[in-house]
């Protein structure tokens, strides 16, 4: 399933280009929760534990770490894995954008250059 806005980004670059281009991180993501904030000791209760950061991926170089929690791209909040997939959708690779993530209980800006998922 996919909501309409994210549907209309879609459609537009299959007319214009005829095929999709999304921004790509190189993680694998999980939603953090209030549960999930206690068990780690997290500083926050919404937002993305990176779980997993693929080697040589836009996340890797941006320096990102297992257990990292994104919780803003650009200028939007990051609270759950549904807002990071419309984020991504929404920005092409190639863009560079702000990335504010906690680090255990210190909070981290950088800046990451979205990459282009690999074909599967």
């Amino acid at each position: 399933a996919i909501n309409i806005d994210d549907a209309k980004v879609v459609i537009a670059q299959l007319i214009e280009q005829g095929f999709v281009q999304r921004g790509y991180l190189g993680i694998g993501p999980t939603n953090v929760n209030p549960g999930l904030a206690d068990r780690f000791g997290l500083p926050v209760t919404e937002g993305i534990m990176v779980v997993r950061v693929l080697p040589g991926t836009p996340a890797a170089r941006a320096g990102l770490s297992e257990e990292d929690v994104i919780v803003q791209l650009g200028e939007q909040p990051i609270d759950n894995t549904g807002e990071l997939s419309k984020f991504l959708i929404a920005h092409l690779p190639g863009e560079t954008v702000a990335l504010i993530y906690f680090r255990g209980q210190t909070k981290v800006s950088t800046q990451i250059t979205l990459g282009e998922r690999p074909q599967e």
